[in-house]
């Protein structure tokens, strides 16, 4: 009985890093999407002369980003600004830097000035990305380290 209870604590633990594992590659995923469709909406307006909200329109086929660019384009046939529909969209994201990055870009001004936001956020999120791979060994380390200690220890409590 005791040997099936410490299985089910080790258990337990492996069950909560693939959890974590999982929810940590949808972020990331979700980041290289939304700063996919960033480059893509400034490529769309510098090159292809296309309009900021049909750029936006066209990034709602993208993956894991996809929704909240629907989300936008929903948001605007309701008589709401683009700029508030953007901030509203984009202040949900769970990342809260990504978030910030995002609700920070002016979509108001010629399509030079709106170029140049667009590409600073996208640097911002690359920083971003480069920021979290470099903690990512670490953080995953200490996060196994701590399950199973945490599990050890639940375990010899109960023996």
């Amino acid at each position: 009985m005791r040997m099936v209870g410490a299985i089910s604590i080790l258990f337990s633990a492996m069950s909560y890093l693939f959890i974590v594992r999982t929810i940590r590659m949808d972020q990331e995923r979700l980041v290289q999407d939304l700063l996919a469709a960033i480059e893509s909406i400034e490529t769309a307006i510098r090159w292809e002369k296309t309009t900021l909200p049909d750029s936006i329109a066209r990034q709602a086929s993208r993956g894991s980003a996809g929704g909240y660019f629907s989300e936008i384009t929903e948001r605007m046939k309701s008589d709401i600004t683009l700029q508030q529909a953007w901030i509203d969209t984009f202040k949900t994201i769970d990342t809260k830097e990504i978030s910030r990055i995002l609700c920070a870009v002016s979509l108001s001004g010629d399509s030079t000035f709106l170029q140049d936001q667009l590409a600073f956020a996208a640097e911002q999120i690359r920083e971003f990305q480069q920021k979290e791979r470099e903690g990512k060994q670490e953080k995953q380390k200490l996060r196994v380290a701590l399950a199973f200690s945490a599990a050890g220890l639940v375990i010899i409590l109960l023996l």
